[in-house]
């Protein structure tokens, strides 16, 4: 079927996706260019699911992933991102949090570095230094906790615990909704309870500071106000 009419080329290409193991080698360099070379529907289709692969067909190096990351395709191009975390390709992880910045693969780029960081300790240190980015857009800055809670590991707690104290309260609300999650659904990880403890006083200080601001405010009531 791989050979036959794109929608039937299509289906196959989307079964080997799904079972791999011995298949993958059916999805040779004839299958590979005919979908980059299908400029209908039927070949964007088949581009997004050459995108999403786990595995890369014998014979392509970057550049095919560089072509299907640049698709005219929007649909492609998500898929793409998403394939860079299937596939373990830890030389994207700066591109990726870049790409956390761009609403419209912001998604995709979080599920693909959580991927990766669940392979490998060693992206969520930098993940961390983009979250401490001061100059990146808070909302791009937020999907680092979002990822950390479907990382079930030490260095995801310590990580988060580590910036529990951010100034910025929507970014402490992300790393706290993680701690929760993490907490949750997560066994065998030390929560210090000592810095959540401390925390927990700092956010009750936080409180009453706003209550004490609230009584400033007009009550509605010229007479009460004078």
């Amino acid at each position: 079927m791989l050979a036959g009419k794109p929608a039937g080329r299509n289906a196959a290409l989307a079964f080997i996706s799904r079972e791999g193991g011995v298949l993958q080698d059916a999805v040779g360099r004839l299958v590979v260019e005919s979908v980059m070379a299908d400029r209908s529907d039927h070949g964007a289709a088949g581009r997004a699911i050459l995108a999403g692969l786990s595995w890369r067909p014998e014979g392509f190096d970057d550049a095919l992933w560089d072509r299907l990351l640049a698709d005219e395709d929007r649909q492609v191009v998500r898929a793409a991102v998403a394939g860079i975390g299937k596939r373990g390709e830890a030389g994207r992880v700066d591109w990726l949090l870049q790409s956390l910045c761009n609403p419209e693969l912001r998604v995709q780029a979080r599920g693909a570095l959580t991927d990766l960081a669940l392979a490998g300790p060693a992206v969520t240190a930098r993940m961390e230094s983009f979250f401490m980015d001061e100059a990146g857009p808070p909302r791009a800055r937020a999907q680092i906790p979002r990822a950390l809670a479907t990382v079930p590991s030490q260095d995801s707690v310590d990580i988060l615990l580590k910036h529990l104290a951010t100034e910025e309260p929507f970014l402490r609300n992300e790393v706290l909704k993680a701690l929760g999650k993490l907490r949750s659904h997560s066994l065998g990880l030390d929560f210090d309870q000592k810095t959540v403890s401390q925390q927990i006083a700092v956010e009750v200080g936080r409180y009453f500071k706003l209550s004490a601001l609230e009584s400033l405010l007009p009550s509605g009531n010229p007479e009460a106000d004078l």
